[in-house]
């Protein structure tokens, strides 16, 4: 509010731009970054860095941004023989907790096999086997502190074959919360946005491919 009373205060009404222009023409030929003439200033007179003796340093060098990681996720696009597919909840604490996703290990790179495997891994810790179908499109988010890359990977349970519970599974590592879902189901399930767009993709193949 008292900002904009003293824009009020000091501009023209019916022609405002011409303070900005004005201010541009000042800093392109008078108050340059690395010669200014404050000896031929206009505004000299009301100068803050002139009269604080702080016009060498302004203006002051830009923080230097950190670059962002970027990680690649290994993403199992599980489909058992009734054409339901498996998602995950994500734990109760840190990054999207409590929401449901396609289960996701980071991977090392984006290699196709090291992809596979990855997936293929993570759908054992469901006490289930499949054979890998084929790759999804990439879906890329950026985090606040993150670039991911999620790879899905289609792989269809073995046929008469269903998903072991988690009492059955031995020599597996606890299972997360999960469910075996209608694609259509997504919508009931809280996902974060780079899965609703897994699942668009996941929705769309399954529909070409007859699972549906």
């Amino acid at each position: 509010a008292q900002l904009r009373r003293e824009a009020a205060r000091l501009l023209d009404p019916d022609r405002p731009g011409d303070h900005n222009e004005a201010m541009m023409e000042l800093g392109a030929t008078i108050c340059t970054p690395r010669a200014p003439r404050c000896g031929e200033c206009p505004v000299a007179a009301w100068c803050a860095a002139l009269a604080m003796g702080t016009v060498a340093e302004r203006p002051g060098r830009r923080p230097r941004r950190r670059p962002v990681p970027r990680v690649d996720y290994a993403t199992l696009v599980a489909i058992d023989p009734a054409g339901r597919i498996l998602l995950a909840k994500r734990p109760d604490e840190g990054l999207l907790a409590g929401m449901w996703e396609f289960p996701s290990g980071e991977v090392c790179d984006s290699d196709p096999d090291t992809v596979a495997r990855s997936a293929l891994r993570q759908l054992a810790i469901f006490g289930a086997s499949g054979r890998r179908a084929e790759f999804l499109a990439s879906v890329r988010h950026t985090f606040t502190h993150l670039r991911a890359t999620y790879h899905p990977v289609v792989v269809r349970l073995d046929r008469g074959r269903s998903p072991i519970p988690e009492r059955e599974a031995a020599g597996h590592r606890k299972q997360p919360e999960h469910a075996w879902i209608r694609p259509a189901e997504t919508a009931g399930y809280a996902l974060p946005v780079a899965q609703q767009k897994i699942a668009r993709l996941v929705e769309a193949w399954m529909r070409k491919s007859g699972d549906q």
